[in-house]
């Protein structure tokens, strides 16, 4: 016999589940079985029986696709700027502002093969979206370093791939591998960080104190320096008043060339 439905009492991004059966039906003759935990998916209840994950249904033209949103911002009701386990085991409502959790990511996107896609909404209301082919990321003793295929979307600008085979840091494991600064304490969140770009190992004094405050994804390093550690973050403040801490996706599509993100979430489903 299978479990053809279940109804679950307590949604919920961490925790418990209870769930309760609905309806059982023989198998005998039937080649459609839930033969593996994967397949409770399309029931919404997660391979570790810990997690609710509630698809998000996406209309393309006449096409519909579901996926599942591990990252959404909204709002600054829920701080970002947290530590390592934090990100590990996720944060936040599932139906608002969190993050799924890396440990959770790294389960799903390692049992199959996912595409990823990120929604933005800049300070205007312009919307645009990133599509990788395939995404996944690799367990914590691998410090869940960044995988990502190829790009497509409206963004104007790949912003991601950059951070492709990176490891993820935060505010208390700087994995970025840039002696010179934390990149997560600096940027104050959490991403898949990198050594990337200073502006007096390129320009002149002069010409970084002039050039340094046009863009918020730039922070400070003294008078005549900044820097920054990928062309995108998405956990960064939500509102952030010290340059370099936004949210942001580096695009000349998007208002104030990425900065100042009012929404962002980032999703995955089977391919």
């Amino acid at each position: 016999m299978r479990v053809t439905s279940v109804a679950v009492t307590q949604p919920v991004i961490r925790g418990t589940v209870s769930v309760n059966v609905t309806a059982i039906q023989t198998t005998k003759g039937r080649s459609d079985v839930h033969k593996t935990c994967t397949r409770l998916l399309d029931l919404y209840v997660s391979v570790h029986a810990v997690m609710v994950f509630t698809p998000f249904t996406l209309m393309v033209g006449q096409a519909a696709f579901r996926f599942i949103v591990f990252q959404r911002r909204s709002s600054a009701s829920v701080d970002f700027y947290r530590g390592w386990s934090d990100y590990k085991d996720g944060f936040g409502t599932k139906n608002h502002d969190h993050w799924l959790g890396n440990k959770y990511i790294h389960s799903l996107t390692n049992q199959k093969t996912y595409q990823l896609r990120i929604d933005l909404r800049d300070s205007g209301s312009s919307s645009k979206y990133a599509v990788y082919s395939t995404f996944r990321i690799n367990n914590e003793a691998d410090k869940y370093r960044l995988s990502v295929g190829s790009h497509s979307g409206n963004t104007g600008y790949d912003s991601l791939s950059g951070s492709n085979n990176k490891p993820f840091s935060t505010k208390d494991r700087d994995n970025d591998g840039w002696s010179s600064y934390d990149c997560a304490e600096r940027h104050r969140g959490a991403w898949w960080f990198y050594e990337y770009y200073r502006c007096r190992d390129y320009y002149s004094a002069s010409y970084c104190r002039s050039y340094c405050p046009y863009y918020c994804y730039y922070f400070p390093d003294g008078s005549d320096n900044c820097a920054y550690c990928a062309y995108s973050h998405l956990n960064g403040d939500y509102d952030g008043s010290t340059r370099g801490t936004h949210m942001f996706w580096y695009s000349y599509s998007l208002n104030s060339y990425g900065c100042n993100l009012q929404y962002t979430d980032m999703k995955i489903r089977p391919v």
